[in-house]
């Protein structure tokens, strides 16, 4: 094989760097379209953080509001001995045997 010339060799030193554009450009495309995929899962991560946030806060003020009502209800009720039943017979009236 003849000694390559010049020109051939610059030839050959330009398809190479041909080929590493095309590829560098190939990588360049992979990587924004990573970069938007991670973009929208992090906005979607986003919405269904403050959505979980919304929920949370609800079922707290729920459980706040049922604790006060049970609060409210225990302080303000006057606390009453039980009454006896009037046609009941006590250990003490008269046993049974």
């Amino acid at each position: 094989m003849p000694p390559m010339s010049e020109f051939d060799q610059l030839r050959d030193e330009v398809d190479d760097l041909r080929g590493r554009v095309a590829y560098m450009e190939h990588e360049r495309d992979v990587s924004n379209s990573s970069a938007v995929r991670a973009s929208r899962a992090a906005e979607a991560a986003d919405r269904q953080l403050a959505k979980s946030r919304s929920e949370w806060r609800e079922v707290v003020n729920d459980l706040e509001a049922g604790m006060n009502q049970v609060i409210s209800l225990l302080t303000s009720a006057t606390c009453l001995p039980a009454r006896r039943p009037e046609n009941t017979q006590s250990a003490s009236d008269s046993p049974l045997t």
